[in-house]
Parts: structure tokens; sequence; C-alpha cells
């Protein structure tokens, strides 16, 4: 069972992860808790939260990985969409005769920028989903960032018995061991 402290501490470090501080916690809070229906229906699994707030049943560490690259796509995608709009300029630089050279990134690319990280975010999600759902669960080990939570002892950070070899790729918290590509 996940407390809504934990989950707190667990939407902190996401967005601290992110360098976001546009976002609120408790806004990841509750996107947490109201989108649990994506984790169940990529796995076949069935956390739902009770009326005190909790998340049942726990989360493997595998399931907590995959719950949180569901949410970096989600925020990837949101951040793609808010560069969009009225006031997304297609200039990159102005040049006055005295005041010099002013460079400035369209909120245009910015946004392409974004797609593309949500794009590699949902291809990396999506290729985790399938070797979770084609061996049970089992074979995405390694790094788990989010690990239990917060966790002071022994920070969570990696299983001793399966050694990180490389990062399955970087918008993504659970990596692969040399083991099982």
């Amino acid at each position: 069972m996940i407390c809504p402290g934990e989950l707190s501490t667990w939407a902190e470090r996401i967005l601290d992860s992110l360098d976001e501080t546009g976002i609120t916690t408790s806004s990841v809070v509750v996107w947490m808790s109201n989108h649990l229906y994506l984790i169940n229906t990529a796995i076949g699994s069935g956390f739902y939260t009770n009326g005190s707030g909790y998340i049942e049943p726990d989360f493997s560490p595998n399931v907590s990985g995959l719950y949180e690259s569901m949410y970096v796509c989600y925020y990837y995608n949101k951040k793609a969409n808010s560069a969009l709009g009225a006031f997304s300029s297609d200039w990159t630089e102005i040049e006055g005769e005295k005041q010099g050279k002013i460079r400035r990134v369209s909120r245009n690319e910015v946004s392409k920028t974004y797609r593309l990280m949500a794009q590699d975010c949902r291809s990396s999600l999506a290729e985790l989903i399938k070797a979770y759902n084609e061996n049970d669960g089992t074979t995405l080990v390694g790094q788990v960032l989010m690990g239990d939570r917060g966790q002071v002892a022994d920070h969570g950070l990696m299983a001793l018995s399966d050694p990180v070899s490389v990062y399955h790729n970087p918008y993504s918290v659970i990596s692969r061991s040399s083991n099982h590509d």
C-alpha cells in the first residue's frame, strides 16, 4: 500500500529530476492517483485508490518505474503542447544597429524538442511494457531510481544482486542489466 505521504515524496523526486518548478507536487500526486488505469491497462494489473488516498496493492520496483515513466511521458507531451500558442514566434534573431544581436529560440522549436522527447519516452516505455508483459515482470531489473520511495538506509538505487551495466533510455527510470539484453 502506498500512502499519500509516500506519493508526495515520490512526486517531489520526479519534479526534482525533471528540474521542474512550475508544477506543484500535489498535481503530480493527483495525476498518479487518478491515472492508475494506464498501468492497469498496460500490464493487466488491478491497482486502485482506496477512500483514504492510499494506492493498493503496493507497487513492485519495476511497476513503480513503469508508472513513473508514464508520468514523464505525460509531462513531456504537456510541455510540448504548452510551448505552442499565439505567441509562438518564428524569428530566432534580431539585430539592431547599436543594440547588437539578440537570439531567441522560437517556442515552436521548444515544442518540437519536447515532442521528440515525448516520442522517445513513449517508444522506450512501450518497449519496457512489452518486456515486462513477456517475462512476467522479471527482466526489468537493474536500477530503479524510485526504489522503495525514500528509504534513507539504502536509497533504493540498486539491486545488489543485479548491478546496472547500461541505461535502457535516458527518459526511463528502469534500466536493464546485461544478462537480460
